[in-house]
């Protein structure tokens, strides 16, 4: 397709080839000229091209560290605040459990009152019988 383009382009067309010339001087174009100029184009639009890749990530560079900078002390706020607030409900968690009124459970208190039963009754099962005291041989004085 490119020859027909070019076969088509050459064919009676006149060009001014530098900016600086006169629009009296024209140049007639060659085939080689043509397809120099075709190439010179190509690659101005691959370097256009790759700057404007470049362009966009650059661009989308930018809004990540613009989104990481306004994320940042966000954190860092209720980081602190949550800390501030832990610090804050620390002392007053630790009163409610130390005046929570505990409830006795069932066991310990059968316990008490089996071993008070026992110690207050005629004949005790649990505790020993104590026995009658011995009387203390008399001190001799001479």
């Amino acid at each position: 397709m490119k020859p027909l383009l070019l076969n088509l382009i050459v064919g009676g067309l006149s060009l001014t080839i530098l900016p600086g010339m006169s629009t009296r001087t024209t140049t007639r174009v060659t085939p080689e000229t043509l397809e120099e100029l075709v190439h010179l184009q190509q690659s101005v639009g691959d370097l256009q091209g790759e700057l404007n890749r470049g362009r966009d990530q650059l661009e989308e560079d930018r809004r990540q560290w613009d989104q990481r900078e306004r994320r940042a002390p966000v954190i860092a706020a209720v980081i602190q605040t949550g800390g501030i607030l832990f610090a804050s409900l620390l002392p007053i968690v630790a009163v409610v459990i130390l005046l929570w009124p505990r409830t006795t459970e069932t066991a310990d208190a059968e316990i008490v009152d089996t071993i008070l039963n026992d110690a207050t009754s005629e004949q005790p099962r649990l505790l020993p019988q104590p026995s009658p005291p011995e009387s203390p041989e008399p001190v001799r004085l001479e």
